[in-house]
């Protein structure tokens, strides 16, 4: 099944976030090698209050930013 979204199902019409949230990374697909994951976890620390979150994939994984690495 190709990747997308069915337009008539979901809308860009909806309640929108307070200005001065803190912003959210949303991406959706199962984590793996060379999906692209891992350069949006490198990216975190130079996006200071911003949230990575991930659909998709077991409910088991679990990811974790290590501020020493």
């Amino acid at each position: 099944m190709p990747s997308g979204v069915d337009v008539d199902l979901f809308t860009v019409d909806g309640p929108a976030r307070r200005r001065g949230s803190p912003h959210r990374i949303v991406s959706v697909g199962q984590p793996g090698p060379g999906r692209g994951f891992e350069t949006i976890v490198a990216a975190l620390p130079a996006l200071p209050g911003t949230e990575l979150v991930i659909a998709g994939g077991p409910p088991a994984n679990r990811l974790r930013l290590d501020p020493e690495a």
